[in-house]
């Protein structure tokens, strides 16, 4: 998430709502537009029992200082919920903005968006995007109030070029794409065929060039993109160019392969033509199946796996020993990658995943990042733990080779959920941060090898949030990795059973050990979380705080 909004859009939210599906994910809500937010305000931070105050809301756009929202309503520990349902004209990105103090949380058709729920100072505010296609939506807003000053704001509004399911095009009197387009339109089929014309009045027929713009929604893969053209072409996703042709030709096709995640992506094509006939067509599909059988095996003739591999094959196993050799005829033994995916069931619990290579190795289980030792190494072992539901998961492993001996395996175990039930460590799933990127770094020791810091300011802070696989008492104990721990008053909350609980340690005293926080009853309902502030009462700037894993140990029922 990453803040990129103006108070100035506070100020347009009467406008934005009008342009959003928003509602109660709860019932499956009728097509409709409200009006107003259905807002509901309780006396404790939990949302529950009857509503003390109950009210339509043209916006969430609130700033109660001190005060409350209403006369029924206490000044501190108090919590509220709006829903809303409108309908959406056309499908494209929507940016969801918020900013609390304390807790907020979002969801979006029942997918739970931003979860802030924790404590928070009214200057961290928060942003994410979400693709809505055309039609009706609901959102859900929920909010508490601990002690001290009361705000609440969400905006949401379209985001990019809105085109949706269109691509946006612009059409140039130069083959260049220099200066201002003379022409834009919408087009719904990227397969054009103007032969000896023009796309339109004040285009040339000959030396134009063209652009063309579009957001799409992809589910995780690899994906083949085919172009066929007369005339010069270059392909970009998310603004990588993965295809440069810029160049005269007769009617050609070309092909270029990358890896997706599920997410949203922006594609965009841009065109040359000169003297020739002129068209440009476009498509994508899958490459490859993730198998349940064997692993889809990428090699790559250089040490950063791209986005067309020179041999594609099903390995049965990580489990690889080459030597000084090449993993196969064509590819080099020295300076070359590989990629491998599956989709592997598992039955529920927690499972570390343990990698030993020579040289640097990357690991995801369901597009979350486990392991990250991108950098050479002699096949010393790393590990990422993860909970994973009952179901299929899928695992991607990434290597590559520098020089002399080439070594990559991959093994998973199942944990003893009686003994340690969960460790979340950095960059694990259940792990999130806050604040920019580039305030973040990364220490190579600590807990499973990798810990993160950053220096003591406002707006940093970081979560580890447990699927615990049941109801239980569990002790909490969180590790103090060496090095970037200067702070002598690092501010660790608990939240369990809807209480926080908050905690000052002394890094500095506690290098390289487990921390517990004590012994509390947890309801595992995913609600739950050790929370840790970069904010200290050092003066800002002055010591840095370090983030490594969190343990919950199974003490009973």
């Amino acid at each position: 998430m990453t803040v990129r909004f103006l108070w100035r859009t506070i100020l347009v939210s009467t406008l934005v709502v009008s342009l959003l599906a928003i509602g109660r994910p709860a019932i499956a809500a009728p097509a409709r537009d409200d009006t107003t937010w259905h807002a509901e305000y309780f006396n404790n931070i939990t949302l529950s029992g009857k509503p003390a105050l109950v009210r339509e809301e043209a916006i969430i756009a609130h700033n109660w200082k001190l005060g409350s929202p209403g006369p029924s309503v206490r000044a501190d520990n108090f919590s509220a919920r709006w829903t809303r349902t409108m309908e959406l004209g056309y499908s494209g990105n929507y940016r969801v903005y918020i900013n609390s103090d304390d807790g907020m949380r979002v969801w979006v058709d029942d997918i739970l968006a931003i979860d802030n729920w924790f404590d928070r100072q009214d200057a961290w505010s928060t942003t994410v995007d979400v693709y809505l296609a055309a039609g009706t939506h609901r959102f859900k807003v929920e909010y508490y109030e601990h002690v001290g000053a009361a705000l609440a704001y969400v905006v949401i509004q379209p985001e990019g070029d809105g085109t949706g399911a269109f691509w946006h095009a612009e059409y140039f009197v130069n083959p260049d794409l220099e200066d201002d387009p003379g022409l834009t339109d919408s087009v719904s089929d990227l397969s054009l065929n103007w032969g000896s014309g023009s796309p339109g009045q004040w285009i040339p027929a000959r030396w134009f060039s063209a652009r063309f713009t579009r957001d799409v929604i992809f589910s995780a893969g690899t994906y083949q993109f085919v172009v066929t053209t007369e005339g010069g072409v270059r392909l970009y996703v998310d603004d990588v160019l993965i295809l440069d042709q810029w160049h005269e030709t007769d009617k050609t096709a070309y092909t270029a392969s990358m890896a997706l995640t599920t997410a949203v992506h922006r594609v965009r094509l841009e065109y040359m033509d000169t003297w020739r006939n002129a068209s440009i067509s476009l498509r994508w599909q899958p490459v490859g199946i993730i198998s349940a059988t064997a692993w889809q095996g990428e090699y790559f003739g250089s040490e950063t796996p791209g986005t067309t591999p020179i041999m594609v094959r099903a390995d049965r196993a990580i489990d690889f020993d080459w030597g000084t050799n090449a993993p196969a005829t064509g590819l080099p033994s020295e300076h070359w990658s590989a990629r491998w995916t599956r989709s592997l069931s598992f039955t529920p619990g927690y499972y570390r995943f343990t990698t030993v290579t020579d040289d640097g190795v990357r690991l995801w289980v369901d597009d979350k990042l486990l392991v990250d030792q991108w950098v050479p190494n002699d096949g010393k072992p790393f590990f990422g733990d993860a909970y994973l539901a009952a179901g299929l998961h899928a695992v991607k492993m990434e290597y590559y080779n520098l020089t002399g001996k080439a070594m990559a395996r991959l093994t998973w175990t199942k944990m003893n959920t009686t003994d340690t039930t969960a460790i979340v460590d950095d960059g694990a799933l259940g792990f999130t941060t806050g604040g920019a990127t580039s305030g973040w770094r990364t220490a190579y020791y600590g807990y499973g090898g990798r810990s993160r810091w950053t220096d003591n300011r406002a707006g940093f802070w970081a979560r580890w949030t447990p699927a615990l696989p049941r109801p239980a008492h569990y002790e909490v104990l969180v590790y103090i990795p060496g090095g970037t721990n200067r702070t002598t008053s690092a501010h660790y909350y608990l939240r369990h059973e809807g209480e926080v609980v908050e905690f000052k340690i002394d890094q500095r005293a506690k290098a390289g050990q487990w921390v517990s926080l004590g012994t509390y009853t947890f309801n595992a309902n995913n609600t739950e979380f050790v929370h840790l502030d970069a904010v200290t009462s050092e003066p800002a700037g002055t010591r840095t705080v370090g983030f490594d894993a969190v343990k919950w140990v199974y003490r009973g029922p």
